[in-house]
């Protein structure tokens, strides 16, 4: 499956696109950039926001125990279009058990065809015989995944050459959802006017299986939480750095990501592998220097110390004793906005709204369509476990920031399908197709803790 999703680094010209702080409740305790965004892209008020993200985390935790439990009869989770949770059930010996459960904890049902995990089966068939096509034919297939709600396995292909994709008769469970990939490129080639050499990456990450939700489904009465609002706490002193600033490389600059600890005790940012343009350099003294600011010539705070692994696109920075102290903080921030305290650690689920920030578009916010979904790009390779964020504007220099749900830490910033704002302008609004919206791949970030044991990220 060969895509062209964007990778979302870039080189220091490009001219930044500025989150537009609102007016805000301050009641919500999220910055106003970021309420801005929630109420611009969502259509909700923060206190709205919080609390489907939080029906969104219950939703993982339980249906990780209904998945174990009746793995015949469980055919996927996720919030409807309203933030309805609901649980797909397919029919097995253990449907009946399965459901009594699932409306004893106050989820609705909706009765499915296949279960969870004929459909990972029949994903893996998709993939076989994908790459098993001249590249000619598969390099238009830009990922694979499974949709819960359908119930099925949706290819996204390019519209012209999509439609002469003959599937075979055994493949006969697979939807073709048609767009553009005009606008992806890969990193090399991200916004210019400075003489630049192209960084060589080295990645390509990890599993597959999910797409966005189509739903006809009533809500019913929902198991959640209260919302949970952000602390005040210690807020960051005037020279911390905080996720969703920028660093510089050399010649091309990402976002910050998380602050963590890793299995040493050091202080260290997870920010995205392929940022790294010597990654099998990292943590030895030929390490990738990483500096302040967007522009070449800032002060030095760290240095590449992992190796990102094949299969997951992130890396962590270490930084230099001179400058842990701007690094022991849990916070997020868009361009010059306020900070966002992390207060926890979450799990993608379809439906479940997300808000990304970094150093060229600021915060963006969108909803999850797909889980572990398998992408194929150029400088990346094949990369499974990702998840997409549909209706999400993510530019080169976004790279490596950080992605939440609530105030959970969700992930980090991989590709998108946009390289300007103008074309993600161009795609949004309602006459566009879900696969030409614009929409963000994202490694998540329990995919990353389990990549590097020991790394713990810095919360509340």
């Amino acid at each position: 499956m060969i895509g062209t999703a964007a990778l979302l680094l870039t080189v220091p010209s490009v001219a930044l696109t500025l989150a537009q702080p609102a007016p805000a409740a301050p009641a919500s305790g999220l910055p106003e950039d970021l309420v801005a965004a929630i109420q611009r892209d969502l259509g909700l008020s923060p206190a709205q926001y919080l609390d489907r993200a939080e029906t969104g985390q219950n939703l993982v935790r339980f249906a990780d125990s209904i998945r174990g439990t009746f793995p015949g009869s469980f055919a996927g989770a996720w919030l409807d279009t309203d933030g309805t949770p609901v649980v797909g059930l397919s029919d097995g010996p253990d449907k009946a058990a399965a459901r009594t459960a699932v409306e004893a904890a106050g989820y609705q049902v909706k009765d499915q065809q296949r279960s969870e995990r004929t459909l990972l089966d029949q994903l893996g068939q998709v993939g076989d015989w994908i790459r098993s096509r001249p590249v000619e034919l598969s390099g238009h297939v830009a990922s694979a995944s499974i949709d819960p709600v359908a119930n099925d396995i949706a290819l996204s292909t390019d519209a012209a050459q999509g439609q002469g994709l003959q599937l075979p008769d055994f493949l006969g469970f697979v939807r073709l959802v048609l767009g553009s990939l005009g606008s992806a490129q890969p990193p090399t080639t991200q916004p210019p006017v400075t003489t630049t050499k192209p960084p060589v990456t080295t990645t390509k990450p990890p599993v597959t299986t999910t797409k966005p939700p189509v739903t006809t489904t009533k809500p019913p009465v929902t198991t959640t939480k209260p919302p949970v609002t952000t602390t005040t706490g210690q807020p960051p002193a005037a020279d911390a750095m905080l996720g969703g600033d920028g660093y510089n490389f050399g010649e091309h600059y990402c976002s910050l990501g998380f602050n963590a600890t890793d299995g040493s005790g050091n202080i260290v940012n997870i920010t995205a592998g392929h940022c790294d343009p010597n990654s099998q350099n990292a943590g030895g003294p030929d390490a990738t220097v990483t500096t302040e600011g967007i522009s070449a010539g800032g002060p030095r705070f760290g240095a590449f110390d992992f190796p990102h692994p094949d299969g997951v696109d992130f890396s962590t920075i270490k930084i230099d004793d001179d400058a842990i102290q701007r690094f022991e903080n849990n916070f997020v921030r868009g361009p010059g906005g306020k900070p966002l305290a992390i207060t926890g650690i979450a799990d993608p689920v379809v439906g479940a709204p997300v808000c990304k920030t970094g150093v060229t578009t600021g915060y963006n916010c969108g909803v999850i369509s797909a889980v572990n979904e398998t992408l194929n790009n150029e400088a990346l390779g094949i990369t499974k476990g990702l998840f997409l964020a549909n209706n999400i504007c993510a530019l080169p220099g976004d790279s490596g920031g950080p992605v939440i749900t609530g105030t959970r830490a969700l992930g980090i910033s991989t590709a998108s399908n946009n390289r300007t704002q103008a074309e993600c302008d161009a795609t949004s609004g309602p006459d566009i197709g879900d696969f030409d919206h614009p929409h963000e791949y994202v490694t998540p970030l329990k995919m990353i803790l389990a990549a590097d044991p020991g790394l713990q990220v810095l919360t509340n």
